[in-house]
């Protein structure tokens, strides 16, 4: 999957994978995310822990190439999928703009290795559609 990475041109490019929670978002990075940015080749923001928090603004800041949000099963967000659609700080992120923004499921985000071999094959679906280029 890595030259397939490395084909789409998606290798190198930076991704952000968050969850809203609360009023904000929850975002993975570091070794627990290892196999989408050391096994995969997306680049890692420098600076942030495995697990932290991010405000909009934060996220703006960052304008991520792409972006992997966990649907928010817990529904204890303030922050819903339809109120971000609409917000001009959201539509202004470089993954919202270029359609690199991908809604997935939150157990691609943990470290257990069912939502690791379901992240693999989601990715795998995103390389052969065509959708992660």
């Amino acid at each position: 999957m890595a030259a397939m990475m490395e084909k789409s041109g998606a290798k190198g490019k930076t991704a952000l994978f968050i969850m809203p929670w609360k009023k904000g978002f929850t975002y993975w990075s570091g070794s627990r995310m290892s196999l989408y940015y050391e096994k995969l080749g997306f680049k890692p923001f420098e600076g942030m822990q495995n697990v932290g928090e991010r405000t909009l603004e934060g996220i703006s800041k960052l304008n991520p190439e792409y972006l992997f949000i966990g649907k928010d099963y817990t529904h204890v967000s303030e922050i819903t999928l339809e109120d971000i659609a609409k917000d001009l700080v959201w539509n202004s992120l470089d993954a919202v703009k270029n359609k690199k923004m991908f809604v997935v499921d939150t157990e691609i985000l943990g470290p257990l290795a069912m939502g690791q071999w379901k992240g693999l094959d989601y990715m795998n679906q995103l390389f052969t559609s065509g959708q992660l280029k």
